[in-house]
């Protein structure tokens, strides 16, 4: 880390911000419940406490407020309430996830920084974006179901350039062409991602919603909006032909995606859409001695603490997506397409059914037709009419009109 510019402080920070991050997952709580009937929870070993506040640089009795309560606002007034263990135990994993997160992110900022080009003159940069695949698994959540959906829309900016561009080009120079067909998969990002009517709009209404909210009524949601799409499918969509389908159980819902069918269990979706912070322990690690720690969480100063609800993880992928669709739109990108020979990683193993269906929903057969039976050559029209206007009569010596 020394070599990327990191001072011996900042690495020990580094190290200390990790270790609290191991040590949140040593807190256990217990409940009691007092005179009011109302349980709420406790941490259990004291040990373990003063490790993690001595790291942190924090006092026990405020680390231990923020993880057992919760203050909320109610008609200007702020009301705190206890919080179940179930509750406690949410906040911990909450505090140990956003830790860890913000220290990455740190970090990639931090390198970036030490690996910038110093100078002022504006220089040609290539940069490499290294993405996940997509991932059928044997029990998919939350998280293929985001990482499916950045593919899909990276599938869709391949089509875009490499299929669409390229056929429209040739109708703009007014060359003969014949169309050649190609699936577009616009339909099933939008399925996903439109407005207030796509799957992440629907999740996140949900996760706010007042009331009793659980992933199977935000299920009976989709069944009741989505009950026609071709793309989506569950047990309980009208036009379904998978009622004694075993494998699409009742909490499960299923996306055609280009790259073919993926059941995906609803099972956590809530819960990890949310992945909710509470205010006070950000307001806790703001108040820590850790200067990295501190530096982590500027919602935690209460001059500038906002009381709207964070963005939700669903919106927030959802908006990292746009941004980089919008940053590979504005670049002129190449494709490496990776693909793999067979599933047990086993050398000098070539299954043909596998890659061939890699190679047919990855829109490979259709972009080949499209190069071999298009121009491999492109020259500008001003040097090419400067080259070979000996060969015309009417071009030769001088030429004065469009270059084109």
């Amino acid at each position: 880390m020394e070599i990327i510019g990191f001072n011996k402080t900042e690495v020990d920070a580094i190290m200390e911000t990790v270790a609290v991050v191991l040590k949140l997952g040593n807190i256990t709580l217990n409940s009691e419940s007092p005179t009011t009937g109302i349980e709420q929870c406790y941490i259990d070993d004291i040990e373990v406490l003063s490790e993690v506040c001595s790291l942190i640089g924090l006092k026990s009795s405020v680390f231990d407020r923020a993880l057992c309560s919760r203050t909320l606002e109610a008609k200007g007034d702020n009301v705190t309430t206890t919080l179940t263990v179930a509750q406690g135990y949410y906040a911990r994993d909450a505090l140990a996830k956003n830790l860890y997160d913000r220290l990455f992110n740190w970090l990639v900022n931090r390198i970036n920084e030490s690996i910038q080009v110093k100078g002022k003159m504006r220089k040609k940069v290539m940069g490499v974006l290294d993405i996940y695949g997509f991932e059928i698994l044997e029990d998919n959540s939350f998280e293929q179901f985001v990482i499916n959906y950045c593919n899909e829309r990276l599938q869709q900016i391949f089509i875009e350039l490499t299929l669409k561009e390229e056929q429209d080009e040739y109708v703009r120079e007014r060359i003969e062409w014949t169309q050649i067909d190609y699936f577009d998969n616009a339909s099933i990002c939008d399925l996903i991602e439109n407005g207030n009517k796509g799957i992440l709009a629907m999740l996140d209404e949900e996760c706010l919603r007042p009331g009793h909210v659980t992933e199977f009524t935000f299920l009976k949601k989709l069944n009741q909006v989505f009950s026609s799409n071709q793309h989506f499918e569950s047990k309980e969509t009208k036009n379904s032909k998978f009622i004694t389908d075993l494998t699409l159980t009742d909490s499960c819902f299923r996306v055609q995606h280009y790259a073919g069918k993926v059941t995906y269990n609803v099972a956590e979706f809530i819960d990890k859409n949310n992945d909710l912070l509470y205010r006070d322990l950000s307001k806790a690690m703001w108040l820590a001695k850790h200067k990295l720690i501190k530096s982590l969480f500027p919602e935690g100063d209460p001059s500038k603490t906002s009381l709207k609800r964070p963005p939700t993880a669903g919106s927030q992928f959802k908006t990292s997506v746009g941004v980089l669709m919008k940053n590979l739109l504005a670049k002129n990108p190449n494709y490496i397409r990776c693909i793999k020979p067979n599933d047990t990683k086993s050398p000098k193993l070539f299954v043909d059914e596998l890659v061939q269906s890699q190679v047919r929903y990855l829109g490979l057969m259709e972009n080949v037709r499209v190069r071999r039976a298009g121009y491999a050559y492109r020259h500008p029209y001003k040097p090419c009419l400067q080259r070979y206007k000996m060969l015309c009569k009417q071009t030769w010596p001088n030429w004065k009109g469009n270059d084109r």
